[in-house]
């Protein structure tokens, strides 16, 4: 939600899947239904399997994470090569902790510049531009 916010929803194209759980589909369609149809990032809604997984359900319960955060930290789990992006410090955490990769909205700023598809200069000015 907030790379839309930032109209910079465009840096995930290059992903080869933006998957997302149904519970965090039913937040962002609530919440920035546009997102879900951005013209340049294909985005799928997908079922995430919830398993008897003692270390993730102890960092849920521990850090009270929501259906959101734990479909998306369970589907990341399920995935070896899978790219974590969340804003949220306790599912950042929590990913951690399960040795995750996880990236947030600043991430995927610093990797657009790394990757020649935003200026330095540009990505300051989506920084400035976050209403204070």
């Amino acid at each position: 939600m907030h790379l839309d916010e930032l109209l910079a929803l465009d840096l995930l194209a290059d992903f080869s899947a933006v998957l997302v759980p149904q519970a965090v589909w039913a937040e962002v369609d609530h919440h920035r239904p546009e997102a879900l149809r951005h013209a340049e990032v294909s985005v799928s809604q997908t079922m995430v399997q919830v398993e008897a997984d003692p270390a993730v359900d102890t960092l849920i319960q521990t850090l009270s994470l929501r259906a959101g955060k734990q479909a998306a930290i369970r589907l990341a789990r399920q995935r070896p090569n899978a790219i974590l992006l969340t804003d949220d410090a306790a599912a950042r955490l929590a990913a951690e902790g399960l040795s995750l990769s996880v990236h947030g909205t600043l991430g995927i700023l610093i990797r657009a510049i790394r990757r020649g598809q935003r200026t330095p200069q540009e990505v300051i000015g989506l920084l400035e531009s976050i209403p204070a």
